[in-house]
Parts: C-alpha cells; sequence; structure tokens
C-alpha cells in the first residue's frame, strides 16, 4: 500500500508500505514547506519505484469530475457495496453508512463503488487533462477505464510523484496548486480530511495535528 499525508501546518509527509517479503517494508518522506527542503526520508527505492496508485488515483478523478460540473459538496451517492466493471468484481470494504454518502466521504472512504459509478460519466479527456496539469501520464486509450479511474490500472507511478501530484490537487504543496475552482479543491480537502478524521488514516494521526490524508492499497513490488 502506498499513503500520502498532507500536514496542515509546515510540513508533508508520505508514507509507502512494500509488500510483505518484498524487502524493506517501510519508507517515509518528510518536506518542509514552502522552503521545498527534505526534513527526513527513508527508503528511497521504495518512494522510486512505480506502482499503480491504488486509491490515491480517486483524488485525480474526483477533482476532474468536480471541475467537469459531475458531482459538487452537495451530491450524494448511495454505496451499492458491490459492482462488476471491466469484467472484474469490485467488493466495497468501507463502514456501511446505512445512508448515501457525500463525494468528500467516497473519497475519504475510498468508496470503489462511487467511483466505478463516476467512471461511466467521467470523460478520459477530462480526467486526462487534471492529470497532465500536476505532472502526472495521462491514462491511455489501451487502460481498462474504470478500474484506471478506481487506480488499479493505468500508468505506474512512483509514491514521490503521487504525493508531489496529491499536494498540487489540494493546494497545501510546495509546488505550484494546479488551477481548480475553489469548490473543487474545497471538495477534494474535504475528502482527504476525512481519511484522518474518520476514515482509515485515523490509526495513523493523532486528533491533535490537523492532516489531510490519502491512501492507495495497490501493492508496492
Amino acid at each position: 500500500m502506498a499513503c500520502a499525508v498532507l500536514g496542515a501546518g509546515s510540513w508533508i509527509a508520505l508514507l509507502a508500505q512494500r509488500a510483505r517479503g518484498a524487502g524493506p517494508s517501510l519508507s517515509t518522506l518528510v518536506v518542509e514547506w514552502p522552503g521545498r527542503s527534505p526534513a527526513a526520508e527513508t527508503g528511497a527505492g521504495v518512494l522510486d519505484a512505480p506502482v499503480l496508485p491504488g486509491a490515491i488515483a480517486q483524488v485525480f478523478a474526483l477533482a476532474a469530475a468536480a471541475e467537469s460540473g459531475l458531482v459538487s459538496s452537495s451530491t450524494t451517492y448511495l454505496c451499492r457495496r458491490v459492482v462488476t466493471a471491466d469484467g472484474r468484481r469490485f467488493v466495497c470494504t468501507h463502514p456501511d453508512l446505512k445512508r448515501p454518502l457525500t463525494p468528500a466521504e467516497a473519497l475519504a472512504y475510498s468508496c470503489t463503488d462511487f467511483f466505478a459509478d463516476l467512471a461511466t460519466r467521467l470523460p478520459r479527456a477530462s480526467l486526462n487533462r487534471l492529470r497532465r496539469g500536476v505532472g502526472l501520464v495521462a491514462v491511455g486509450d489501451d487502460a481498462p477505464w474504470t478500474s484506471a479511474v478506481i487506480g488499479l490500472a493505468g500508468p505506474p507511478t512512483s509514491p514521490r510523484q503521487l504525493l508531489t501530484a496529491v499536494a498540487r490537487v489540494a493546494g497545501v504543496g510546495p509546488d505550484t496548486a494546479v488551477p481548480l475552482r475553489a469548490s473543487t479543491r474545497a471538495l477534494v480537502r474535504s475528502g482527504l480530511r476525512g481519511v484522518a478524521d474518520f476514515g482509515p488514516g485515523l490509526a495513523l494521526v493523532g486528533r491533535e495535528r490537523p492532516s489531510l490524508m490519502t491512501g492507495g492499497a495497490s501493492p508496492l513490488p
């Protein structure tokens, strides 16, 4: 898995973990900003090894969808828990809230069904425009589209590059933020904050330190 943590104060950090039995298991990168200088780093080989982004890719999909007018903060979606796309069966593992999710909650919980449904409406060109804007390679025409939106297909990317790209979407990192509507950035930031406040990142970040977070479930080599 890979997990990016974006501090709301004066740091951004990345944690990346290899699959079991594949060597050193945990790598970290902490960067002070706006000074842009690395404060600490361990395991550069893991940080720079290209991987499928997993749920981190959903940050870019949500931002592209919001910019295209497909979702807003008032959108709601009832997770079906199981969805089939690209010949694969995807199962959501987040808690069943017994009510529709907002887009921010869908990002925070990494709701696979929400993003699988979004993929049916999100133009490839819109997502690729956003990806190029944050320095990522576009999703090719040969990549299974829904899987790419979810984060389980498409161009492999290093955790270090993913951290930079997420920070540029959230507008909190040392690099220039990608131009987005204020409402789009607020929506993404709300979802990233939710990962740490009530989602799967709660165990990694104490409530005493406000944070933005996203995680990816794709195994590292």
